[in-house]
C-alpha cells in the first residue's frame, strides 16, 4: 500500500524541481517521487555493496592478494 509523505520545500528548490519536471515531462509530484524511490533504491543497493565487500575480503584476497597500500585487496 503507498504511503503519502508531505515535507516543505524552499520556493527555489520548488523552482527547480518545477524545471528538472518539465525537462522530464512529468508533473513535478511524479519527479519528486522518482527522485526519491531512486535515492532510497541507490541506498539499498550500496548497502547490500558494502556488506557483499565485507563479506566476501578475506576469500578475494587469499585468490587475488593485497595491495601495498593499506593491505587491502588488490
Amino acid at each position: 500500500m503507498a504511503k503519502e509523505i508531505r515535507f516543505e520545500v524552499s520556493d527555489e528548490v520548488y523552482e527547480q524541481l518545477q524545471q528538472a519536471a518539465a525537462e522530464a515531462h512529468v508533473d513535478p509530484a511524479q519527479y519528486a517521487e522518482r527522485v526519491v524511490a531512486d535515492d532510497v533504491a541507490r541506498a539499498r543497493f550500496n548497502q547490500a555493496f558494502q556488506a557483499s565487500i565485507a563479506d566476501n575480503a578475506e576469500t578475494f584476497a587469499a585468490a587475488f592478494g593485497t595491495n601495498a597500500i593499506g593491505g587491502r585487496a588488490a
